[in-house]
């Protein structure tokens, strides 16, 4: 059975345990504000064209040095996704009260490390779809989301910007 996504989007998804976690971290930067939303993301390039080039790349580069030598020789996959994530760093997208944060996700663990920077939620608008994935300009920082993550961003800043109502008791 396909779900139709590739397997660089495929690993972008996210578990709500996972959610939880990085919630947690993003928190501890973030002292001053509730963490209402997370999400993870990747900023440069669109993500899954990068990987794909990247992965193109190096088979073509293989191909060459097969004819050349005879040998065969293939770098290895930490290779490949430490280049992916030179080209296309990984960052969150945290909601919180006061507005919105870009934070930077570590290598090895994925969870955040480093607050990059924080904007109003009027500083935060799509800019382009491409395949199942949208860059969002968030501020001066631009970054990749699933559009499912997309989806439930803009459901998060609507509730967010929309003040509760309160209900009177009627009794």
């Amino acid at each position: 059975m396909s779900t139709g996504a590739t397997p660089i989007s495929r690993a972008m998804a996210i578990s709500k345990r996972n959610r939880t976690k990085a919630s947690l971290a993003s928190q501890k930067l973030l002292p001053e504000s509730r963490v209402v939303w997370y999400a993870p993301g990747r900023s440069g390039p669109q993500p899954t064209i990068t990987g794909w080039s990247i992965v193109g790349g190096f088979v073509g580069l293989s191909a060459l040095v097969a004819a050349a030598t005879g040998a065969v020789i293939f770098p290895g996959w930490l290779l490949l996704i430490g280049l992916h994530h030179l080209l296309c760093p990984p960052r969150g997208v945290v909601i919180c009260e006061h507005g919105v944060a870009v934070v930077s996700r570590s290598f090895v663990t994925g969870r955040p490390n480093r607050l990059i920077n924080r904007f109003g939620i009027a500083e935060v608008r799509p800019i382009e779809k491409s395949g199942n994935q949208v860059r969002m300009a968030i501020g001066a920082e631009q970054v990749w989301l699933t559009t499912r993550e997309e989806a439930t961003f803009r459901v998060a800043v609507s509730a967010l910007a929309t003040p509760p109502v309160q209900q009177q008791f009627a009794g």
